[in-house]
């Protein structure tokens, strides 16, 4: 470097440096004269030196430049050297001039032995042909090379072993002089041993494609032909391996809505050299049926190649078909925990609220929102830190608890909850809740307790014997009927065999073995008591049943021996009811009729299904007397009994009198249920009537008439009388005429009576009495003083003859009273008579006609007197004609009584004569 210094610097141009300049104080004119030389020369110095900076500059490149130039070569010659990549140089003899390391190392063999010696030796001899041709086309057209960059050779190590390289030729057309060759040999070995493996690779995965039934592999084409059709392609696709190769896919499997999809992707993997994403999809069968697949896809590319499109297709319909069951599994699942009637927790393990479903939210009050994340402690009152933490550590001990507690909705009420709580097996470990509204369940226990009860209560009150067997016919419950019945204190425990006896037990076992088998079973049957009475029972079998099984028998026997008596009288009654002549009508509370009897029909026309269901003012006409109709209703109305006569219709608008009875009809506890009415066609009678009332008008004006005169006429005789005895002077023969005077007027007041009560079949005996009492102690008492009458007459009706005999004894007993008892004045001033008439007893209709007196009583000849006295014996034989027993008490000084017992004659109809 030195040396080229140095003659650099021998070369560089030298420069002339200008004399010595004049001094001051020469010669003027030579100083002008020189002055223009002077300035000629500044500037020719000035240029030099600058020339001079200049050749410097360049000379410093150029130092620059050929060091530059020496460290490039340097690189070059380690580059060359160095190179991963053997070079060599060849001559136009194909010797090798120029050799690199890497070259020498893939050759095995030392440099000196390398050089000079002919490449072709080196080639192996099966490929030194190929060499040559090479060789002789590159030398005769050196443009060739181009076109083959890359050509594989094999070679001969320096210790026989072939090396397999690859060789990259430059000629004369590449700047080398003459006909020389620069080789570049790159070691392929590997590649080739690789080639081998990727072959035997390939052989292999070949193999496992056609043993892997579930992974359908297809090669295709950049076009989308088909180049590999694996034999899981062939059964996911329907389409042989010799129908698919060469066919486009479009054709195959692609669905005719995903053709430009697919072609457009195709298109892009061609332009990009990226393979087509993989995803899911769903693709066609060679029968047009369609198959979910997941596909996956590799774009494979050999350097000089065209890229071929791998994809693994793996048939996911029961996967997809899973992920749908599951999802629908999840769904119903959702569903389920949305629609259920349980509420549902999903809390962590601080027990904070994750999820909870409609129903809690229904339960509680709060909406969604407002309980998740809140503890469960705020909704739980029973649920401190403590128990709170006992409930948690029992759950993870356990797995699971379950325990009864209370909640508080959000308006503060409280409702019993029963909680299941479960561990939840995963990575959260948190609880699954299931709260269930127990309200309902603790009432239903409180209910079960009360039907308990009820059934002990229905059991102690049913109407006859309850027994309950097992399926063993062995006796589970019996209630006191059937054990007084039995006459067992207790039959629990007891087989109905030992209950009923053998031979009881022997008849009636098919019917419990029936019952058993699920079929009820009812009998009638007799049966004698312990005590030896004997009773009529309905039986019946119920079998019980529990879940469709049989678990055992209901037993239930009631003594119908008054059902089977009422049941006879009820066909007693109805046939009575059929056959009785008077209409009966059967109405419900609302007046509506529930039953008729075929005489009711015949009365009013009506068929039977057009009077049930109607009212009997459906009979009701223009003539029926609103007042009637309204006594009826009021009937009705006041739940009270009716009995009268009205106007009503047929059915053919013809009228008929209607004699009604109407009752009402109640059941225990004195609600109405039904009203009876009894009607009976009276139309015959009031015509009867009213032509019977015409005729007794008649007569009853004639009797009137006929007791008018006979009183007049019986009062004429009176005066008649009382004239002859007016003029006789016989005292005897007065005192007769006086008597027969009051005995005619006493049967001329009855004559009075009967006139002018207008009643001729019926006589007030009491009133009778009275007054014929009264006239004849008027009539007998002028010349008395001091004696006065009493009365104390009861009302009794009885006949006319009856009371025209009574008239007459009275009469005969005032007279003889006034006539014998006071006859002298009374010691005491005071005399009285006392007529009285009262029952004696009123069961037997015995009466008593009592007359007394308080004179001086009988005299001791009054039974010898009593033998002559007409009087006496008249009342003798009166009280014989009247059925009436005399008798007569006196003491002296006291008075005397007659008392005469009777029975009243009823009152019989007045039958005129013809």
């Amino acid at each position: 470097m030195k040396d080229q210094h140095s003659q650099a610097q021998a070369s560089s141009p030298s420069i002339a440096v200008p004399g010595p300049v004049p001094e001051p104080g020469s010669d003027a004119g030579a100083l002008e004269h020189s002055q223009p030389l002077l300035e000629q020369q500044r500037r020719l110095l000035h240029e030099l030196h600058v020339h001079q900076l200049e050749l410097e500059m360049q000379n410093e490149q150029l130092r620059a430049a050929r060091q530059e130039l020496e460290e490039s070569r340097d690189r070059y010659v380690e580059l060359y050297e160095f190179a991963p990549i053997g070079y060599l140089t060849l001559d136009a003899d194909g010797l090798i001039e120029q050799i690199n390391l890497c070259a020498i190392k893939l050759l095995g063999q030392e440099r000196k032995r390398l050089l000079g010696r002919s490449f072709t030796h080196l080639v192996i001899d099966q490929d030194r042909p190929r060499w040559r041709e090479l060789t002789i086309r590159l030398r005769n057209s050196p443009q060739a090379i181009e076109s083959q960059t890359n050509f594989e050779l094999g070679l001969r190590r320096g210790d026989g072993r072939p090396l397999a390289v690859s060789l990259h030729c430059a000629g004369p057309a590449h700047g080398l002089p003459g006909d020389k060759l620069r080789v570049a040999i790159t070691d392929i070995s590997e590649r080739r041993q690789a080639e081998l493996a990727l072959q035997e690779s390939k052989f292999r995965f070949h193999q496992a494609l056609r043993s892997i039934t579930t992974v359908a592999v297809q090669g295709y084409r950049m076009d989308g032909r088909v180049s590999y059709w694996s034999p899981a392609s062939e059964r996911l696709y329907g389409y042989s391996a010799e129908e698919a190769l060469g066919r486009n896919l479009l054709d195959l499997i692609i669905p005719p809505e995903m053709h430009d999809t697919v072609t457009e992707a195709m298109r892009q993997m061609a332009a990009t050299g990226q393979p087509i994403p993989g995803g899911e999809l769903t693709l066609r069968r060679k029968d047009g049926s369609r198959v979910a697949v997941i596909s996956s896809r590799a774009l494979m590319q050999a350097e000089g190649q065209e890229g071929e499109l791998f994809c693994v297709d793996i048939d996911i319909s029961e996967r997809l078909a899973a992920e749908e069951a599951l999802r629908r599994s999840d769904q119903i699942l959702r569903s389920i925990l949305q629609a259920t009637l349980d509420a549902y927790w999903h809390v962590d393990r601080q027990c904070r609220l994750l999820d909870v479903n409609q129903r809690y939210c229904e339960l509680s009050g709060y909406t969604r929102e407002q309980l998740l994340g809140r503890p469960a402690q705020d909704f739980d009152i029973l649920a401190d830190d403590a128990e709170s933490a006992a409930r948690i550590q029992r759950v993870l001990d356990q797995g699971s608890a379950q325990f009864e507690t209370i909640h508080r909705r959000r308006d503060g009420s409280e409702w019993p909850v029963e909680v299941s709580v479960t561990l939840q097996n995963s990575q959260d470990g948190g609880f699954v809740v299931f709260l269930r509204d127990i309200s309902a369940r603790r009432a239903a226990a409180a209910s079960l307790r009360e039907r308990e009860l009820f059934g002990q209560a229905i059991g102690e009150n049913f109407p006859g014997m309850l027994i309950y067997l097992d399926h063993e016919l062995v006796t589970r419950y019996a209630n006191q009927q059937a054990l007084d019945w039995f006459g067992f204190g207790r039959v629990q425990q007891t087989s109905v065999q030992e209950v009923l006896g053998p031979e009881r037990y022997a008849q009636l076992e098919p019917a419990f073995r029936a019952a058993l088998a699920g079929e009820p079973q009812q009998f009638e049957s007799r049966r004698k008591k312990r005590n030896g009475e004997v009773g009529c029972f309905w039986t019946q079998l119920v079998p019980h049943r529990i879940d469709g099984r049989v678990c055992g028998v209901f037993v239930m026997a009631t003594d119908i021996g008054a059902l089977r008596a009422s049941q006879v009288r009820q066909r007693l009654n109805d046939a009575a009811l059929t056959s009785v002549s008077d209409g009966i009508r059967i109405s419900d509370a609302d007046g509506r009729m529930v039953a008729v009897n075929a005489a009711f029909v015949a009365i009013t026309g009506y068929s039977e299904a057009e009077l049930l269901g109607r009212s009997g003012r459906m009979l009701q006409g223009p003539g029926t007397d609103p007042q009637t109709a309204a006594d009826i209703q009021t009937a009705f109305l006041s739940q009270s009994e009716y009995a009268g006569e009205i106007l009503n219709y047929r059915k053919d608008g013809t009228p008929f009198w209607n004699a009604l009875t109407i009752s009402p009809v109640k059941d225990e506890q004195g609600q109405l249920t039904h009203f009876v009415g009894v009607s009976r066609d009276v139309t015959l009678r009031r015509q009867a009537d009213a032509a019977l009332q015409s005729t007794l008008k008649d007569k009853e004006a004639l009797l009137k008439e006929v007791h008018h005169r006979v009183k007049n006429n019986l009062q004429v005789i009176t005066s008649l009388l009382r004239l002859e005895a007016g003029r006789s002077a016989v005292a005897d023969t007065k005192t007769v005429l006086q008597a027969m005077q009051g005995r005619i007027r006493a049967m001329a007041q009855l004559h009075e009576t009967l006139y002018r009560s207008g009643t001729f079949a019926a006589v007030d005996l009491g009133a009778y009495l009275g007054q014929v009492a009264t006239q004849a102690f008027r009539a007998q008492v002028l010349d008395l003083a001091g004696v006065r009458l009493t009365l104390d007459m009861s009302a009794l009706p009885t006949s006319m003859d009856q009371a025209a005999a009574f008239g007459l004894l009275v009469n005969e007993l005032i007279s003889n009273s006034l006539k014998h008892g006071f006859a002298q004045p009374h010691p005491l001033g005071a005399g009285e008579i006392k007529l009285s008439l009262q029952a004696v007893d009123a069961a037997s209709s015995l009466w008593r006609l009592r007359l007394a007196d308080n004179g001086p009583g009988l005299a001791d000849d009054f039974e010898a007197r009593r033998q002559s006295s007409l009087g006496l014996q008249l009342v003798g034989d009166l009280c014989r004609q009247v059925k009436g027993a005399l008798s007569i008490s006196s003491k002296p000084g006291q008075g005397v009584a007659f008392s005469i017992d009777f029975k009243a004659v009823a009152p019989s109809a007045l039958v005129m004569p013809p």
